[in-house]
This record gives structure tokens, sequence and C-alpha cells, in this order.
């Protein structure tokens, strides 16, 4: 019985280890967009069968999460949006009251910014590199470099511009990382779910 106790308190001990592991991650680097924007990105990430994370990811490299910012070639919102962009996917998603001011609200950019995306993604069969390559460059850059490549394996380095490269490296930096915190965060609530059914009569004995 000191045994299973003792296993039980170790248990315990890790629990609090990786909970307190995982917020100090989300306070340090700003994952708390899940928090912030949680439900704005999982609508539209599940309409538009893009990843919520690689959302997130995307919006944390345009506007650092500032539904505010406007850069200085013009781009609007979360996931910096240019006027002419945004009114062209208007028209995809047949919003006829469109007007470029929405760009500030979060819903109406994440909406746009994810659809985009996705709109990218299938352009670029599904290629990440180019995808948001052409988020940053724009299509008619991509689509040179695509074509200069000629079906061969497309990398990084083979983005036309450097700063184009560097956003690339910095989101797929980003992404992956996200990607591990929602590991690490899903393996918590897991184990969570497992210690809390364990018998009564072990945590009694504690």
């Amino acid at each position: 019985m000191m045994h299973i106790k003792g296993r039980y308190i170790l248990c315990i001990i890790v629990v609090i280890v990786l909970t307190g592991g995982v917020l100090y991650l989300q306070r340090s680097t700003g994952i708390f967009y899940r928090v912030i924007y949680a439900d704005i990105i999982d609508r539209y990430a599940r309409r538009f069968k893009v990843d919520p994370l690689l959302v997130g990811a995307v919006m944390r490299k345009e506007s650092s999460i500032n539904p505010l910012a406007v850069s200085h070639k013009g781009a609007v919102g979360l996931m910096q949006l240019m006027p002419s962009t945004a009114q062209e996917i208007a028209i995809d998603l047949n919003i006829g009251n469109y007007n470029h001011e929405m760009l500030k609200d979060p819903a109406i950019n994440v909406m746009f910014g994810t659809y985009y995306l996705r709109r990218l993604s299938i352009r670029y069969d599904n290629n990440l590199i180019m995808t948001l390559g052409a988020y940053n460059a724009g299509i008619g850059n991509i689509d040179v470099a695509r074509f200069i490549k000629a079906g061969q394996d497309f990398e990084i380095n083979d983005l036309p511009f450097e700063e184009t490269q560097k956003y690339v490296a910095s989101i797929l930096l980003t992404y992956k990382f996200y990607k591990t915190i929602d590991n690490v965060e899903q393996a918590f609530f897991r184990f969570f779910e497992i210690t809390r059914e364990m018998p009564r009569r072990i945590i009694e004995e504690i």
C-alpha cells in the first residue's frame, strides 16, 4: 500500500510540474491567443479546413495578436490583410455590405485570413512553404518561384526574398512549438482523467 501511495504522490507532483510548465510557456510566448481568440479561430478553422494552430502562428507573426495593427504598407488587423485582398475575399464569401473598416473586427479579420490561407493552400497543393510565402510576398512572386523549380522539391531558400524566407521560417517554428504545446496539454488532460478515476480508497489512504 505504501508503494501505491508513493506512486500516486509522484503522479501528483508530475501533474503540478507539467501544469506549471505549460502555464509558464503560455505566459512567456504569447500562446494565450488561444484563450483570447480561441472560439473565433476554431470556428473558421473548421469552416475552411485549416489547422487552428497554423492560424494562430500566422496571427502571432503578422500582428503580435493586435486586432488594431496597421502596417506601413496598409495591411490591417490580426491577420494583416491588405484592403485589396480583403475586397476579393469579401466577394468570394458573398459579403455584400463589406467595407475596409470591418477588418478591425477580429471575427471578420480571422475569417478572411483563414479563408485566404485555405485558398492559397489549394493553389499550391498544400505546400506550406509556398502557401505562407504567398501570404507574405504575393501570389505572383511565388508562382514565378514555383515555375523556376519546375516540379522539384520547394524549400524555404527557393522563396524569392530574404524577408519572406525569414517570415516563413519564423511561422514554421512557431507552428511547430504550438503543436508541441498542444500535445503536452492533451497528454496532461489525459493523465488528469486517468488519475481522477483512480480508486477512491487509494486517495483516502494518503
